[in-house]
């Protein structure tokens, strides 16, 4: 998983497979991490593949607890299979999907107290943008 980091965030890239054991459970930690400083978090699914059950438990607990933190998640470059998967379960409404990085990024900026311009300190990196 690669992990950019921002002044008020983080952007996550899981490469692969989210299907059980440890690339979810290493989705789990850094968002947990990320979450309990009350950060942004963006999850990029440029470059992930299948998403189980697991996964989307995964997704709704750290919406759960961006809510309780002051954090904020959002989802972007899902591919046709995540966005109908997401829009099924009610998470793409709960969790925001984005086309893009840079329409992600604008939203969290928006929302993180203290966001204003941070997108600024962003490095491009290779995915959906």
């Amino acid at each position: 998983m690669t992990e950019i980091q921002w002044s008020d965030g983080v952007l996550l890239r899981p490469r692969g497979d989210l299907i059980e054991g440890l690339a979810c459970d290493g989705l789990e930690r850094t968002l947990g991490r990320a979450l309990e400083r009350g950060q942004g978090v963006i999850v990029c699914l440029s470059e992930t593949g299948q998403l189980t059950a697991r996964a989307l438990g995964v997704l709704a607990h750290a919406r759960a607890m961006a809510n309780e933190t002051g954090g904020r998640i959002t989802l972007c470059c899902p591919r046709p299979h995540h966005r109908w998967l997401l829009e099924r379960t009610g998470l793409s409404s709960a969790l925001g999907v984005h086309d893009s990085e840079a329409e992600a990024r604008a939203a969290v900026v928006r929302i993180v107290p203290g966001g204003a311009g941070s997108h600024a300190a962003w490095g491009v990196a290779p995915g959906c943008d």
